[in-house]
């Protein structure tokens, strides 16, 4: 029984594992990718901005993800793991959305979201790690997959958004746009299999107890009997 009931839990965590694998190669990809071109569609794209002015928008992008990763590390104290995460993929799935449809067209609105959007990848990775590390015990093999995974992004994704930034330069920000979204996919996947799998280990534990219980109960209901019994013979031999 307890290899059966384990069986689960274990196929449970890989799930787990895998999807935290392909969410930090999401993500990292992501936030490399943007950092890495977007001065280049600046310049590409419709609004046609000068080289300068492209160094300007990397330099806001990167501003907010600094000052943002450098608010998280007192928020963590006061806010859990899925509450900063939330606040994270609606900061950047608001940004993304609006670059993808406004970003060729409204310089305003580029510079903004970009803000937006280094603010909400700020926190993004280290709360991942956080939120993994409360339901899968994170040893060394498994952080180094975590880093494999997350390199494996910063590597694979500029080489994809280089492709085709200069010729489709809104195809950026679709990738960017489509990232954001399977990172929350992703994350929520992922917290519907660690509720199964507490759900589960809290059923295990209370069967476990359960044997233990009644067999106290039962040791205390034959002492009880025993007190009884010994009640009238001890009257007799007064009498």
């Amino acid at each position: 029984k307890e290899k059966g009931g384990a069986a689960p839990l274990v196929r449970w965590k890989l799930a787990v594992l895998v999807i935290m694998m392909t969410f930090f190669f999401l993500y990292v990809g992501q936030e490399v990718a943007y950092g890495t071109f977007l001065t280049t569609f600046a310049v590409k794209s419709k609004l046609e901005l000068t080289r300068q002015r492209g160094s300007d928008l990397t330099a806001v992008f990167f501003g907010c993800f600094a000052g943002a990763r450098g608010l998280a590390v007192p928020a963590a104290i006061f806010l859990p793991p899925n509450v900063i995460m939330v606040i994270s993929f609606v900061s950047t799935l608001g940004a993304a959305l609006v670059l993808s449809i406004y970003g060729e067209n409204n310089e305003i609105l580029l510079f903004v979201c970009t803000g937006f959007l280094g603010f909400g990848m700020a926190s993004i990775y280290a709360t991942g790690l956080l939120w993994l590390e409360k339901r899968i015990p994170v040893t060394n093999k498994i952080g180094a997959a975590m880093a494999i995974s997350s390199s494996l992004g910063a590597k694979i994704f500029p080489v994809m958004v280089g492709q085709t930034v200069e010729k489709y330069p809104l195809s950026f920000m679709y990738i960017i746009l489509s990232t954001s979204i399977g990172c929350v996919l992703l994350y929520v996947i992922g917290n519907i299999i660690s509720w199964k799998m507490t759900d589960k280990e809290e059923k295990e534990e209370s069967q476990d107890l359960n044997p233990e219980v009644h067999h106290n109960l039962q040791t205390m209901q034959e002492e009880n009997q025993e007190n009884m019994t010994d009640i009238p013979l001890k009257s007799n031999t007064v009498a």
